[in-house]
């Protein structure tokens, strides 16, 4: 009943996977960090947490094949796409100094 009711819990959600390729069921063979299934080799993965009502901006930050992927999604009632690349802009940029202090 709690969760059911259209009420705002969040403006804003991030989710840190990790090392992504870790949350599959099955052990794969890599290639350079990449997963390969037969002939195919992933290249890269990229999603978001879902965006409940009156949240604005969904984040997810993981690891695959030796690379940091960030991606956001966000209420496109509140942000136009331009918007959301200055978002995403301003995020990466501001990981990017912590990890040269830090």
């Amino acid at each position: 009943m709690f969760m059911g009711a259209n009420r705002c819990f969040a403006t804003a959600v991030f989710s840190n996977l990790g090392d992504i390729a870790r949350h599959f069921n099955a052990e794969f063979p890599l290639d350079d960090g990449r997963i390969v299934a037969g002939t195919l080799v992933l290249d890269e993965i990229l999603g978001f947490p879902p965006i409940r009502p009156h949240t604005r901006a969904a984040f997810m930050v993981g690891r695959y094949a030796g690379r940091c992927r960030v991606c956001v999604r966000c209420d496109p009632t509140a942000f136009a796409a331009a918007d959301v690349q200055e978002l995403l802009a301003s995020y990466v940029g501001r990981l990017r100094m912590a990890m040269m202090t830090g």
